[in-house]
C-alpha cells in the first residue's frame, strides 16, 4: 500500500504558535514512524483572524473566534515560523476579501498541492485538510482511520478527509 499524504492547512492561522508542537507530536511523528511520506501545504490570510464576513458575524453569534486576534497583520516572525515549525512544500499567503471563506482558502491550498504534484510528477494518495487553531491532543494515526474507510470524498485510490472532523475526541479548536 502507498503511503503518500498531503496535508493541507487552509485559513486563519490564529493560534497557531499554541497547537504547531501538538501537531507535528500527534500527527506528524506517529505516522512518519509508521511509514507515511508527508508533505505539507499551507493557503492563510494576511490576518490572524477576522470575523468579517463570516457565520458567527452574520448570526451575529455569540461564539467570536479568537476575537481578540481580529485583524492583527501577519508579521514576518509568523511566514518564518509557518516555514520552521511546518516546513510547507508550498506556501500562499492571501490577502483576505469580506467574500471570501474557509472555502475558498481550502481551494486556494488544493490547488498549491496539484501544481506541486504536476511539477514534481508525483500524485498523493491521501489528502487531509486542518488548520493551524486545532490543537491534537492525541496521536493520530491514519492507518487506523483508513481501516475504518472514514472518507468524505472518495475517488479511486485518493481519500481526501478533515482531519478535526473525524478526530473531535483528540482534538479542540484553540482559542
Amino acid at each position: 500500500m502507498s503511503k503518500k499524504l498531503a496535508i493541507l492547512f487552509f485559513g486563519h492561522l490564529r493560534t497557531y504558535e499554541k497547537t504547531y508542537t501538538y501537531f507535528i507530536k500527534n500527527i506528524l511523528e506517529p505516522n512518519l514512524k509508521a511509514g507515511w511520506c508527508i508533505d505539507i501545504f499551507i493557503h492563510t490570510w494576511d490576518e490572524l483572524s477576522s470575523d468579517k464576513g463570516s457565520y458567527y458575524e452574520k448570526q451575529n453569534h455569540i461564539l467570536k473566534i479568537n476575537s481578540k486576534l481580529n485583524g492583527k497583520n501577519l508579521e514576518a516572525k509568523d511566514k518564518e515560523n509557518l516555514l520552521n515549525f511546518y516546513k510547507p512544500k508550498s506556501f500562499l499567503i492571501s490577502k483576505r476579501e469580506e467574500h471570501f471563506n474557509q472555502n475558498t482558502s481550502r481551494e486556494e491550498v488544493a490547488h498549491l498541492c496539484a501544481e506541486y504534484e504536476e511539477k514534481e510528477g508525483l500524485k498523493y494518495d491521501y489528502y487531509a485538510f486542518t488548520r493551524a487553531d486545532i490543537l491534537f491532543y492525541e496521536p493520530f494515526k491514519f492507518d487506523d482511520y483508513l481501516k475504518e474507510k472514514i472518507s468524505l470524498a472518495k475517488d479511486e485510490n485518493v481519500l481526501s478527509f478533515d482531519l478535526f472532523l473525524y478526530n473531535r475526541e483528540k482534538a479542540k479548536i484553540i482559542g
